[in-house]
């Protein structure tokens, strides 16, 4: 699988997600208290806008093992590594209807 070319994966120890939220915001900001709790992201321009997706760390070790080129085999051993009961061919599913892939490597041949 391929990821779509603006797809970013970002790991932080601090919710950068919801701090971006809060500065998106044209109101001015209350004081907000985050815990400290890590977060997987994928950031994606499929079309013009930008969409910012929470990832659990399966569906996360899953979107990193397809980026360094492995096979589809290779990436449902580290998702179900990292989170042993994830439902692997829905995860697919659903990361290819959030546009992260742009198309499926096939050896040398995209199709």
């Amino acid at each position: 699988m391929l990821l779509h070319p603006s797809a970013r994966l970002l790991t932080s120890a601090f919710q950068v997600s919801r701090i971006w939220e809060i500065n998106r915001r044209s109101a001015p900001v209350e004081d907000t208290v985050l815990p400290i709790r890590r977060e997987y992201l994928l950031i994606i321009r499929p079309q013009r806008t930008v969409e910012v997706h929470r990832l659990s760390l399966g569906i996360f070790a899953a979107l990193m093992t397809f980026q360094d080129g492995a096979t589809v085999a290779e990436a449902r051993r580290e998702t179900e590594w990292a989170e042993p009961n994830v439902d692997f061919p829905n995860l697919l599913t659903t990361l290819t209807a959030s546009g992260a892939f742009a198309g499926v490597a096939n050896g040398k041949h995209l199709t």
